[in-house]
């Protein structure tokens, strides 16, 4: 069985860093964006992939202390370059089967998120292949 999206939440909350802590009680989309240092089209962009679902009060969303630390760790997810798209899939789709590739009922939390941040890493030490080639050819051009 896939790790229910709170447990994925809850695990990416502690292990990655950047991971904002926000006060009890519920927030403003406004409020809310403003701590975890988010533009407000990108609260809407969460809302519309189904990432968060928070409430509506008059004209604008209120957000549950849950819903609130969702926002947190996508935030700190996207700082690393993971898509909202990603995201939802992630928390929303089936169960990677890199991490469960034979028996998903065996699926464990850590496997998933696992998968997710070997993605990022991936991503990442391709860019930084990519800004080392640039260097050297400005090292080269120097000469």
């Amino acid at each position: 069985m896939r790790p229910s999206k709170t447990d994925l939440i809850d695990l990416l909350g502690r292990v990655l860093s950047g991971v904002v802590a926000l006060p009890p009680g519920f927030l403003s989309e406004a409020a809310l964006a403003e701590r975890l240092d988010l533009d407000p089209r990108r609260m809407r962009a969460l809302r519309r992939a189904g990432v968060v679902t928070p409430r509506r009060l008059g004209r604008g969303f209120v957000y549950t202390e849950a819903e609130a630390r969702v926002c947190a760790v996508v935030a700190a997810l996207g700082r690393l370059g993971v898509a909202v798209e990603e995201i939802a899939d992630f928390l929303d789709g089936p169960c990677p089967e890199a991490a469960c590739p034979a028996t998903p009922p065996a699926c464990r939390v850590q496997d998933c998120c696992r998968v997710l941040l070997d993605r990022v890493a991936e991503r990442v030490e391709a860019e930084i292949d990519a800004l080392r080639g640039f260097q050297a050819a400005l090292d080269h051009a120097a000469l």
